[in-house]
């Protein structure tokens, strides 16, 4: 289920990061998020493998949405997704909490919606349909 890694941390992660796995884009921010994850704080899930699963512990979370941005779910089930996932993931990485007070001054968050958007919908076609056509 999450990319092998040495960790430091001795408690389990506290959240659950569903990705696309058949998105390169997607693949690679995952091996870029494991390798700033130095505190074991991150699960990442591929959608595409783990559906079933991933749809009875979170009912509320769709499918296509997940295909469409990448979620972030805490312990307690609170999710977020797309730019404001990128939020909390910068709360829980070292390298990132240097900037994460900055991701929520006025009109950074409208800008970084507006960015994460265009990106993820200018990922390659087999990107951003292979989700969909496996389930």
């Amino acid at each position: 289920c999450a990319p092998a890694r040495m960790t430091r941390a001795s408690s389990p992660p506290q959240f659950d990061v569903l990705y696309d796995g058949g998105c390169g884009l997607c693949n690679r921010t995952v091996a870029v998020l494991t390798r700033l994850d130095w505190l074991g704080r991150l699960r990442f899930v591929d959608i595409n493998a783990h559906w079933d699963r991933l749809e009875a512990m979170f009912p509320g979370v769709k499918r296509d949405a997940c295909v469409d941005e990448m979620h972030v779910v805490s312990l307690p089930g609170r999710v977020t997704a797309g730019f404001e996932g990128f939020r909390t993931l910068a709360w829980q990485l070292p390298l990132l909490m240097l900037i994460a007070p900055v991701l929520h001054v006025p009109g950074v968050p409208l800008v970084g919606r507006l960015i994460y958007r265009y990106v993820a919908t200018h990922r390659s076609t087999s990107c951003a349909t292979g989700a969909r056509k496996a389930g």
